[in-house]
């Protein structure tokens, strides 16, 4: 049942983006790899302009307003109050990966922030146990699963073969979706749900607001942009952060599941 609910709501997006991808996919020949791992360029071009359409006339507008009207305190809260929700998914991935010491640390922020901080405020972060990002993509990535073709995925942005997967099994199977999928009526369970994606894609969407605005007037090819800068963000991701190599932006996928970490919301540059 809690399946079912998943694919009913809008958190189906995620769902319904990696089906609708596969299937696309799957009618189009791949053309010979020229080194960018992008077999599948046109049609991924194709679903790129789609989803930039799409941010230009719904989510820019919508996340520019929040950003003008919604104090930085209150979007600090907000930021936090989500990057916690997602640290059960982060722990799971930890110890996916035999990775202890991080696990630990994640366990930590986990109850004491929710004990002292309420969710909303990051007191281990304050105290030194800093949060980072794990998901199963990362996990599969080190236990040499290959990442296969570059993806755009209609709505959730660049991808990947493997980390579409995992996208997958992490929208069906996220501990606090199991929790109000068990405990909450069908009714609240779809507001709560939903709320909770719709402030995850505004906030994210909020973190590279001018960054991404610039990229996209500076840039002779967008997409050969984003494409370059997602494979260099997500190769410093399983790597966590040991790569030596400086990724211009913080994040440039437009997932709608997990919000940015460590980006002060307070510096975020305005269009």
């Amino acid at each position: 049942m809690a399946i079912n609910n998943k694919i009913k709501d809008l958190g189906g997006f995620r769902f319904l983006a990696v089906l609708l991808a596969a299937l696309t996919l799957s009618n189009c020949a791949g053309k010979p790899s020229d080194g960018t791992n992008d077999p599948f360029e046109t049609v991924n071009r194709e679903i790129f302009d789609i989803n930039m359409s799409l941010d230009k006339a719904i989510l820019r507008p919508i996340t520019q307003a929040y950003v003008d009207v919604i104090p930085d305190p209150i979007r600090d809260m907000v930021n936090n109050l989500l990057f916690h929700l997602k640290e059960p998914v982060t722990l799971a991935s930890d110890i996916l990966q035999g990775e202890w010491d991080r696990a630990g640390q994640t366990t930590a922020r986990i109850v004491g922030n929710t004990a002292i901080g309420f969710g909303m405020w990051d007191v281990m972060g304050s105290s030194g146990a800093k949060g980072h990002k794990e998901d199963l993509g990362q996990a599969l990535a080190v236990w040499g699963v290959p990442e296969g073709p570059y993806l755009v995925l209609p709505i959730l942005g660049p991808s990947n073969i493997r980390d579409g997967a995992a996208e997958l099994a992490q929208s069906l199977y996220d501990p606090v979706d199991f929790v109000t999928d068990t405990y909450l009526d069908y009714d609240t369970n779809f507001y709560v749900s939903n709320s909770r994606t719709v402030f995850t894609a505004i906030d994210k969407r909020a973190q590279v607001l001018g960054k991404l605005a610039e990229l996209e007037k500076t840039s002779l090819d967008f997409y050969a942009t984003i494409r370059s800068l997602y494979r260099q963000k997500r190769a410093d991701e399983i790597r966590n952060g040991e790569s030596g190599d400086a990724v211009p932006i913080p994040e440039i996928t437009l997932e709608l599941d997990e919000p940015l970490l460590n980006e002060p919301i307070a510096q975020t540059n305005k269009k």
